[in-house]
């Protein structure tokens, strides 16, 4: 009784296991392409979020990197300032 199931268990995995390599398949083509783009989303919204935070009592970001980024965002602000 259990061999009529194996078979017919690896007759759908026959038919479903190309169906999921052609899934994958396009899909990769989209990880690569978006990969880049969200990777530089991800690292922006985080600095922008370590910038916001700096100085804030209870912060806990590192202050020092904050300030990495926070200078030269106010040194771009106050020359456009000076415009």
């Amino acid at each position: 009784m259990e061999a009529p199931r194996a078979e017919a268990r690896a007759r759908s995995a026959s038919l479903v296991l190309p169906r999921v390599q052609a899934l994958w398949k396009g899909n990769g083509v989209t990880v690569v392409h978006r990969l880049p783009y969200s990777a530089i989303n991800f690292f922006t919204y985080e600095r922008f979020m370590l910038s916001l935070s700096a100085g804030r009592p209870g912060s806990h970001r590192d202050d020092a990197s904050a300030a990495a980024v926070v200078r030269p965002c106010r040194a771009a602000v106050r020359s456009a300032r000076a415009l």
